[in-house]
């Protein structure tokens, strides 16, 4: 099986490893993907704005309870941006 190495780019660390898919189950996963791509299309522009907002905002709420590790990292990699 073939699979993807996921890394930290900050410090080339290894995250973890994920299987590749293949055969029929990378069609399936592409034909939704392409489905979802065409629904997404048909939101409107205000419609969308919205739900990613809602979706960064919910992520924020979630770093603010991740673990003093997660947020070392996440401080390290907004400091290594800048």
């Amino acid at each position: 099986m073939t699979t993807l190495l996921v890394t930290n780019p900050y410090d080339g660390s290894l995250v973890c490893e994920l299987p590749l898919d293949q055969g029929a189950d990378l069609r399936r996963k592409l034909d939704r993907a392409v489905a979802a791509k065409r629904a997404w299309r048909e939101v409107s522009l205000a419609e969308r704005t919205r739900s990613v907002a809602s979706a960064v905002s919910l992520r924020q709420a979630c770093l603010i309870t991740d673990s003093p590790a997660v947020m070392a990292n996440a401080a390290r990699l907004r400091s290594a941006a800048r």
